[in-house]
């Protein structure tokens, strides 16, 4: 029984979850486990997000917050202090050198696209590349996670040829990390504008049509994906050049981090909303 009396955050919040539970039934967390996990996430968010200004955060406040008991929360706090939290996965080498690939003015055309790389030498080469992107990674090791994952072909002529429009996993775990990265992103982005006015809010569209036909919804989809990587292959070389110039000019002032996300979603149940 659900005792929040709040219908329109219940409804949000069975309707967020339902194709996270499947994801979860299917690598198989149980329910237990995942409430273990919700009971350290609130408090860790109630913990560091909810503290009075000027006031060190106490255990009954966060047992007010969360609705949990003083011993669970100390408990937990306990927990996550002594370093029990996850801890988020790095980066993936590979998916920094075909970003970079896709970038960097020294390996695109003059129709900025990736060019055509030697294997080796010190400059305009796949082992340059791989130098400038991956830190201490040798270049072998990309080159063969970069063929495992269909990214890259050799030629006759002993040159790499990239053959995608970007990282795309591969492995379960790798699908898992990229799902986490995307989701959490894009809550963060619908959280900050519940919490601001709209006239401050990011950027957050969608379009939805129903009753539409197969053959209507596979043309859309080829549409919107050679649509969507024109945008992000334009938006990735904005960024690359304004970096490139916060480079050069080497200031003191704090950096942060940006970026924009596109998906496409598809239901047969148009009903079932």
């Amino acid at each position: 029984m659900v005792e929040n009396q709040n219908p329109v955050i219940n409804n949000a919040v069975f309707k967020i979850l339902r194709p996270f539970v499947r994801i979860l039934i299917r690598y198989g967390l149980s329910c237990p486990e995942f409430v273990d996990m919700a009971r350290q996430l609130y408090v860790d968010v109630a913990n560091k997000d909810y503290a009075i200004s000027g006031k060190k955060q106490s255990v009954s406040r966060i047992a007010t917050l969360t609705g949990l008991s003083r011993k669970d929360v100390q408990r937990i706090k306990d927990g996550i202090e002594n370093g029990n939290e996850t801890t988020p996965v790095p980066v993936n080498r590979a998916n920094r050198v075909i970003m970079g690939w896709l970038r960097d003015t020294e390996f695109l055309t003059k129709e900025n696209k990736p060019k055509i790389i030697p294997l080796h030498g010190n400059q305009n080469s796949f082992e340059a590349l791989v130098k400038r992107y991956s830190g201490d990674i040798p270049t072998k090791a990309i080159l063969d996670e970069l063929k495992r994952i269909g990214a890259v072909q050799e030629t006759n002529e002993d040159k790499i040829q990239l053959i995608t429009e970007g990282y795309i996993p591969k492995t379960e775990e790798e699908k898992i990390n990229v799902m986490a990265n995307c989701v959490s992103n894009q809550l963060e982005t619908i959280n900050y504008n519940l919490s601001h006015p709209s006239y401050a809010a990011r950027f957050q569209r969608q379009i939805k049509y129903v009753d539409l036909s197969p053959e209507v919804i596979k043309e859309f989809q080829e549409f919107s994906k050679e649509r969507s990587i024109e945008l992000f292959t334009e938006f990735n070389l904005w960024l690359s050049e304004r970096k490139k110039q916060l480079q050069i000019s080497d200031d003191d002032k704090p950096k942060g981090q940006v970026g924009f996300g596109l998906y496409y979603f598809e239901k047969d149940d148009v009903g079932n909303e």
